[in-house]
């Protein structure tokens, strides 16, 4: 039998050879949906002996759910397409001799013989790759119930922690104003430290039910980087904290596709943190830009501040990690925490370069499509 046109010499031993030397599973198919020939490959796959399904019907080789439409769809394809036709791909199952099912993707390229229009079908076992897709698929389903777990908790937890908190500031007020006159000094101090703790701990319960409400209830718009950046920096400025001069440098920034409220947060988290670890005497400096590369912006906030040892980075995005003192520097040390959550909100990375007592420079991406 001969096989393409301008092949007519090639022997069909020839032709065999060809489709063994192949690593898929081959099979060419006539208008009929009978199998004219196949590799060796199809053998290992399916169990069967050449001789038993040369001949046959390619419904040998399917369940019933799918077999009963294959000679239909196969003159349907054969009556649609031409030689120079792209192969379709599919996947389904197949059938071996001992009635095992198992998973294939499948794909049809028809070709011009000497006895007409065929179907020369590729067929690679998939079992693996849906083994590994079913697995993927469990792990993050299994993920995601971790973190609505993870979320309730946390909310519970810090809602009620906020219950016996108001009943000890509620009581350390009363103490305080009906019995201050009994108490000596180390009292007072006693109750001035309590007073502290509770509002620091009021601090850390609303910081916690923030950072686990991000992106809940947010949807992705448009976002003007500039406009945003120009209203985080009004706050800055007009807020009691800040008495010194500020220096801004602001490049042109992009409009994107985000989450306004979280991204804005980024950003005053960003500019506060550098506020915040500026150096004595010395007015500080923060640059903002964004550069992009491929669909990708990414953003850079650069400081003059007091700079950190680069073998600290992971540690200051942790949740409640601090570097320095509460009281060299107060704070609850969640800030970049929100500041990593946001970004992989926005499928993103952060990540820093700094260098003792010269600055820090932190740098995110934002991978959605830009608008302009």
């Amino acid at each position: 039998m001969s096989t393409t046109k301008g092949v007519d010499t090639i022997t069909e031993v020839t032709f065999q050879a060809m489709l063994d030397a192949s690593p898929n599973a081959l099979i060419l198919i006539n208008s009929l949906g009978n199998i004219m020939y196949m590799n060796a490959y199809v053998e290992k796959l399916f169990a069967y002996k050449r001789d038993e399904i040369i001949g046959k019907s390619i419904e040998i080789l399917l369940p019933r759910k799918f077999s009963n439409n294959h000679t239909n769809y196969i003159q349907s394809f054969l009556k649609k397409t031409s030689k120079s036709s792209n192969d379709i791909e599919h996947e389904l199952c197949a059938l071996r001799k001992d009635n095992t099912e198992f998973p294939v993707e499948v794909q049809f390229n028809p070709i011009e013989t000497t006895l007409g229009k065929m179907i020369l079908t590729s067929i690679i076992d998939i079992t693996k790759r849906k083994k590994a897709e079913e697995n993927h698929k469990n792990y993050i389903k299994r993920l995601e119930n971790k973190n609505k777990e993870l979320e309730q908790f946390t909310y519970v937890a810090s809602h009620d922690l906020q219950e016996p908190l108001k009943s000890i500031t509620g009581l350390t007020e009363i103490l305080t104003t009906e019995y201050n006159n009994l108490f000596n000094n180390e009292v007072t101090k006693i109750f001035s430290f309590l007073n502290e703790s509770t509002e620091r701990m009021k601090e850390l319960i609303a910081e916690l039910l923030d950072y686990n409400r991000l992106g809940q209830k947010s949807i992705l718009e448009k976002v003007d980087c500039n406009q945003l950046i120009n209203e985080v920096i009004q706050e800055c400025l007009s807020s009691s904290l800040y008495k010194e001069k500020i220096h801004f440098k602001i490049e042109s920034l992009p409009n994107i596709l985000g989450h306004k409220n979280e991204l804005k947060q980024l950003f005053k988290h960003l500019i506060n943190n550098s506020l915040k670890f500026k150096k004595n005497k010395t007015e500080p400096i923060i640059r903002i830009s964004a550069r992009k590369k491929n669909l990708t912006w990414v953003f850079s906030v650069e400081d003059n501040g007091i700079g950190m040892d680069m073998k600290f980075t992971q540690k200051i995005f942790t949740i409640f990690q601090q570097l320095h003192s509460k009281e060299k520097f107060p704070g609850s040390g969640i800030g970049l925490s929100h500041c990593k959550k946001i970004v992989e909100l926005h499928d993103g990375d952060i990540w820093l370069k700094s260098i003792p007592d010269q600055g820090t420079t932190i740098y995110f991406t934002i991978n959605t499509k830009s608008i302009s």
